[in-house]
């Protein structure tokens, strides 16, 4: 066995470990992945049809969820159980889509969603808005179970460690 080759097997040990840590995260990842997309396609759409409000309000969020991305991103090298930007961010996004909600049957709404026309759309556009709100609400769930160290990636993670000892 040539030195590289011993010298590979704990750095991989060691990258192995790192994939494990970040994998506790992927969902909360991918919600604000998902967050992140979908306002961007709000934000297109507003932009196709001028409507500054909507605009704003996507913009707004799209950056929002920039924060919470590079906290996560970072959990490859810190293993701690705390995210408190992306906790804070799935908090506001809830309270935007319940907000975004509610204003889908008011006035507001054409200058907000100015491609929701009829009723059909409305209803499309709260099935999403809901379905966010269910994504971040698993998504502080597992944040949650992190946080108090009750997930299952913990306990493979440990698994993993000492069966490489």
């Amino acid at each position: 066995m040539t030195h590289t080759s011993k010298m590979q097997k704990p750095n991989e040990k060691i990258k192995s470990i790192r994939y494990l840590y970040f994998s506790r995260y992927l969902l909360v990842h991918f919600t604000v992945a998902v967050m992140m997309v979908f306002d961007l396609f709000w934000l297109l759409a507003d932009l196709n049809y001028k409507a500054t409000w909507g605009m704003v309000l996507s913009l707004v969020l799209f950056i929002l969820a920039l924060v919470p991305e590079i906290e996560l991103i970072h959990k490859l090298d810190d293993h701690d159980n705390q995210a408190p930007s992306t906790k804070r961010f799935l908090f506001e996004q809830i309270g935007a889509n319940v907000l975004l909600g509610v204003s889908l049957f008011t006035p507001i709404c054409k200058k907000i969603y100015p491609f929701a026309a009829d009723q059909g759309s409305k209803m499309a556009i709260l099935a999403l808005l809901l379905a966010g709100i269910i994504c971040c609400g698993l998504a502080l769930k597992r944040l949650n179970s992190i946080a108090k160290s009750r997930d299952r990636y913990l306990k493979i993670i440990d698994n993993y460690k000492n069966y490489q000892q």
